[in-house]
């Protein structure tokens, strides 16, 4: 995590970041219980504490976390439901380099990324499903 300094997270008070951080989560939580997935340009306005751009490396840091986090506690990389937009000139409908990244750091098999992205997507609308009845 890049900080500008030790009191800041990408230049935001550490109390703004777990703000968006959770508000971020809520999002991809109601999406995968809905089993859909989000644009990153959807997801970003849907943080209101946070203005991001859906391009910005502070927003991609979050959804790395989101994702370890997520995984850490049994239920899988939740970024996997943040897709490119379906005019996108490059990736339309699927996740972008950073959830890759993410999925081979917490040890997913990325070698098939069309089967690794199904996989990890049916688990967690499964896992939320589970988590959530």
């Amino acid at each position: 995590m890049t900080a500008a300094s030790p009191s800041t997270i990408y230049n935001y008070a550490p109390q703004i970041w777990d703000a968006a951080r959770q508000q971020c989560t809520r999002v991809l939580i109601q999406r995968a219980r809905a089993r859909d997935t989000i644009t990153y340009g959807e997801l970003t306005r849907e943080i209101t504490e946070i203005h991001f751009h859906p391009h910005d490396s502070a927003f991609h840091a979050m959804l790395y976390e989101i994702s370890v986090m997520e995984d850490r506690d049994g239920r899988g990389l939740l970024s996997a439901l943040v897709i490119h937009a379906p005019d996108a000139t490059e990736g339309a409908n699927r996740p972008g380099d950073g959830f890759w990244g993410c999925a081979s750091d917490c040890g997913r098999n990325i070698s098939n990324r069309e089967r690794c992205w199904i996989e990890e997507v049916t688990r967690v609308f499964d896992e939320q499903a589970r988590a959530h009845q």
